[in-house]
């Protein structure tokens, strides 16, 4: 039986109450810490978690999906594609 990891965190990055980055990790530290070293913003705020990967991922396709919808379309300012890869 295999036991799946519950340990990913779907996230966002937010620069004067906007939403500049979605994201998930299993570290929300080190993950900070990375986005600091090329990406502007306030602070990190999580959206669901702890959770598995795959429902992570989910949640992260359908939280780009929303802002999409009320952005015309666009991602938010740091996303390049709709799944984070």
């Amino acid at each position: 039986m295999k036991v799946e990891r519950v340990d990913t965190y779907v996230y966002k990055l937010v620069r004067d109450g906007q939403i500049v980055y979605i994201g998930i990790t299993n570290d929300l530290e080190r993950r900070e810490q990375e986005h600091r070293e090329d990406k502007q913003f306030d602070g990190i705020q999580v959206i669901k978690g702890p959770c598995t990967r795959e429902e992570a991922e989910r949640t992260e396709s359908v939280q780009l999906d929303i802002f999409t919808i009320f952005h015309n379309g666009h991602l938010p300012e740091y996303n390049q594609t709709y799944n984070g890869k």
